[in-house]
């Protein structure tokens, strides 16, 4: 298993972009976004999209090799990854300039992890929310026989029972963490700066997904230093 992470080393890392603009669905996005010692670009879209597809700008904020996410909607899954472990090394600046609520016409704050994602109708979320209440949710989202989001909207989540391990800790801007979850025979194992916090057993729904890892942000501005992503054999070179 390769573990390939946006920085030094890398010799290449690449997101899809997927984003669903002012609660509508749009065309999707597709980013190609390389990483080496000399920063971070993002290469040209494959589909048109009725805004920038711009998710990343140099700001006072980042360093060399992160990316900062300002958009109110961030989807993004990384290709070749496994879909069974990503770890985020992020740092939260504070909330979106521009604000957008979710499809219930909830405005939410929050920032996490995909896994085993299908598609943008079937997979697994890590959610850390800041708003409307500090919380760390776990849930699946699944609509079988659908795989665009104007097909499925908000349609088929449902929140996975977990043990609470530890406490998680309030998000507030300034603070830098680490939110990383691995399924691991059945089970899924979240840890915020190496602690386990959370633990879920995987229902036989769950079970049956199969993806990539991905990240997603609703409503925060926030620097990402790394993600990082299993891959399977034959996955990309990353030196020492």
């Amino acid at each position: 298993m390769w573990w390939c992470r946006m920085g030094r080393g890398c010799r290449w890392w690449r997101m899809r972009v997927r984003r669903v603009i002012g609660g509508h669905s749009s065309k999707r996005t597709s980013t190609s976004v390389t990483s080496s010692s000399g920063g971070v670009t993002a290469g040209s879209d494959t589909y048109t999209s009725r805004t920038s597809a711009a998710a990343s700008r140099r700001s006072p904020h980042q360093a060399s090799t992160a990316l900062v996410v300002s958009e109110p909607k961030l989807r993004a899954t990384v290709a070749g990854s496994d879909g069974n472990a990503v770890a985020l090394d992020f740092e939260l600046v504070g909330p979106s300039e521009r604000t957008e609520p979710l499809r219930s016409g909830e405005l939410r704050q929050q920032l996490g992890l995909e896994l085993v994602a299908q598609d943008t109708c079937n997979l697994l979320y890590v959610m850390w929310r800041v708003a409307p209440r500090s919380e760390l949710v776990v849930s699946a989202k699944q609509n079988p026989g659908q795989s665009t989001h104007a097909r499925c909207e908000n349609r088929g989540y449902r929140r996975l029972r977990a043990e609470q391990l530890a406490p998680v800790p309030a998000l507030v801007g300034g603070a830098r963490h680490t939110l990383a979850a691995r399924i691991d025979a059945g089970r899924l194992e979240v840890t915020i700066d190496g602690e386990r916090v959370l633990s879920a057993a995987l229902d036989g729904a769950a079970r049956e997904l199969h993806g990539r890892v991905g990240l997603r942000s609703d409503n925060l501005r926030f620097v990402v230093h790394q993600l990082r992503a299993a891959f399977a054999e034959g996955g990309p070179t990353c030196d020492g």
